[in-house]
């Protein structure tokens, strides 16, 4: 099948028929334009003539991120202190998994992973947790993105005791 329609032999033996070819011997330049405008008229009766099929989904009130499992639904920012007594700032994603919700973060080689808790604010809470048994402290956190919506850090942070 020649590609978008165009004969791919040559003219009279010299030269290329492909239409973006600039110039064809012979046409004394004139080539580059017709080639552009047979292109654009080729790509246009390509998507034309294309056989386009729609898929309607029902309307959900939940965004597809939620809908999904194993999807990041929201993403926290945690702020604390290590156990070396250095500062430090990571964000920790909120996974929708088929229980509820996970959260985990990375910090040098360190990856902590909450439980399956019922609620977003559970599972940071676990990991938060779990950090304070390897010796984090001071640590406060808030939601920064839910979906993809960019809260633009409105958000009020959550402060947990040592």
């Amino acid at each position: 099948m020649p590609a978008l329609g165009f004969d791919q032999g040559t003219e009279g033996g010299r030269g290329n028929a492909c239409p973006w070819c600039p110039v064809r011997p012979g046409d004394g330049g004139r080539g580059f334009d017709q080639g552009v405008a047979a292109l654009q008229g080729a790509l246009y009766n390509r998507v034309l003539h294309s056989q386009v099929s729609v898929v309607e989904f029902p309307m959900s009130t939940l965004p597809l991120s939620f809908r999904f499992r194993d999807a990041v639904v929201e993403k926290h920012q945690l702020e604390g202190t290590d156990p070396s007594d250095r500062y430090f700032n990571r964000i920790v994603p909120v996974k929708h998994v088929k229980r509820g919700y996970v959260a985990s973060m990375l910090y040098e080689a360190l990856v902590t992973e909450s439980s399956v808790h019922q609620t977003v604010g559970a599972a940071i809470k676990d990991m938060v947790g779990k950090l304070k048994l390897l010796g984090f402290t001071r640590m406060r956190t808030r939601v920064n993105f839910k979906g993809q919506a960019y809260l633009a850090e409105k958000e009020s942070w959550v402060e947990y005791t040592d």
